[in-house]
Formats: C-alpha cells, sequence, structure tokens
C-alpha cells in the first residue's frame, strides 16, 4: 500500500494555543485554554524514528479491562502542554509513543479511575514509534498482548483519549500495510479506526479483548489511522537495544 495523504510539517499545542497546519501530531490534544480552529488533514509523529474486548465489566466503574488499561498522558515540555494515550503493560510500565513524550519537561499520567501516578523514568523506542513510561506507584489492569500481527479484514477496537478528552472506544477494520512509515518502523498497519489527536499511543485490540498494535498517526483526508504492529512492538519490548533513556529535555520556565 502507498502512503496515504500529507505527511509532512509538524504543528504543536501550546499551553496558549493551538495552531493547526497541513499536518500535525497526534499527541497534539484538547488545548488549554483555547480550542483547535479546524481539522487539519493528517495527524503525524513529531518525531522521525464491532465488539469492545470484553462485554462484561471488569472494574468497580463499569470498564471493561480494555479500557481500565487505558491512560492519559499529558506532556509538560519544552514547546507548551500537549496529551497523549496510553496502555498499563505491567505493574509499573505504561506503553505509548515516542512522540507523545519527545521534548518534555516533565510528564504526568493519569489513570482511567482519574487516579495520577508519578513517572520515574520514561524509554523511547529506535525500531519504531514507541516509549515507554516507568511509574512509582504499581499499576493494575495489564493487557494481554496477542500472538501474532493482524491481518487485512480483521476487527479492530481502538481504546484512548482522543483531544485529550473522556475514553473513548472506536472499531474498524484492517485495510492493509504501508510500507512508506513517518518513523523507522519497517511497516505498519492502516485502519479504518476513528482517531484524532490525543489518541496517539492508544492500544489496538483484535475481537479476543488482545493488543495487536499501538496507534500513531491518522489521516482525516482520508479518514484513516495508522498503527505500529505488534510485531514491532514485541521486539521493541525484548531488545534493550531499541531502547533509549529519555530524561527531561528542558525545565520550562512555567514549571
Amino acid at each position: 500500500m502507498t502512503a496515504r495523504g500529507v505527511r509532512a510539517g509538524v504543528a504543536a499545542c501550546t499551553i496558549t494555543a493551538c495552531t493547526i497546519t497541513a499536518c500535525i501530531v497526534l499527541a497534539s490534544c484538547s488545548v488549554i485554554p483555547a480550542a483547535p480552529s479546524g481539522l487539519p488533514e493528517a495527524w503525524v509523529p513529531s518525531v522521525s524514528p464491532s465488539a469492545i474486548p470484553s462485554e462484561s465489566a471488569a472494574s468497580d466503574f463499569g470498564y471493561t479491562d480494555a479500557e481500565s488499561a487505558a491512560v492519559r498522558v499529558r506532556n509538560v515540555g519544552c514547546d507548551g502542554l500537549s496529551t497523549g494515550s496510553g496502555f498499563v503493560l505491567d505493574e509499573h510500565t505504561i506503553v505509548t509513543n515516542h512522540h507523545v513524550v519527545a521534548s518534555t519537561g516533565r510528564l504526568e499520567v493519569t489513570l482511567s479511575d482519574g487516579t495520577d501516578v508519578t513517572v520515574t523514568a520514561s524509554k523511547y523506542g529506535t525500531n519504531a514509534d514507541f516509549a515507554l513510561i516507568t511509574t512509582e506507584e504499581s499499576l493494575a489492569y495489564a493487557v494481554t498482548l496477542a500472538e501474532a500481527d493482524a491481518e487485512t479484514g480483521d476487527s479492530i477496537t481502538v481504546v484512548g483519549y482522543p483531544e485529550g478528552g473522556v475514553l473513548q472506544v472506536s472499531e474498524g477494520v484492517v485495510e492493509g500495510a504501508d510500507f512508506d512509515t513517518l518513523d523507522k518502523a519497517s511497516f505498519v498497519q492502516v485502519t479504518t479506526a476513528y482517531a484524532a489527536p490525543g489518541s496517539s499511543g492508544s492500544a489496538v485490540y483484535n475481537e479476543a479483548g488482545e493488543v495487536i498494535g499501538v496507534l500513531y498517526a491518522g489521516s482525516s483526508a482520508t479518514d484513516e489511522t495508522m498503527i505500529v504492529p505488534l510485531s514491532l512492538l514485541k521486539a521493541f519490548l525484548t531488545t534493550p537495544a531499541f531502547q533509549v533513556d529519555n530524561p527531561p529535555a528542558c525545565t520550562p520556565a512555567w514549571l
């Protein structure tokens, strides 16, 4: 599959305003206090490198396991405030995108129940647009990784926080592979699931409720979204050489 839509240029969401250009990072989200003036044609990373998974309530809040595992990530960064999504991998680890945690001054994480947890460290991937966030507090509701990548035609579910707002679940299908990627990934998969700025880092599930990828970009021009597949995520998680420390890049004057 060839590249879809315009894939050049980036605009970041600052604490006071959000400038929309032809392309914008998915990590850019709802803005404080002003809202975006219009829809971009595409969302892209700023770094170059029909069922809900469970129909029964899995928590005191009535969330499924997938919804309970979702987290909101705030990047109090060098260029302003932006938000993205992520999901709990294990007791102290959250998965998100590299571009969600890039150029950070401080990372803040809120769990699906509204609890804020303390970030102690983060790492980013060199094989694709991945990042790991380590927390001081113990986390519950870890996800299950699938055995293999999704195939063309498979139904998927995306769980995250588009526009930095409320938790949303969207459904779609995998349309195929795309080899013209925006980072160092060898390939990504194109889907029809809904996403918006702020959805970056959302877990993507198969019909069994297992993670088959991480959402990282999308295009409003084609209503398509891109996910980094499970095989690359597993390689990132199991290969220390693919993991690079991501210390704070600045101390914003307004912190």
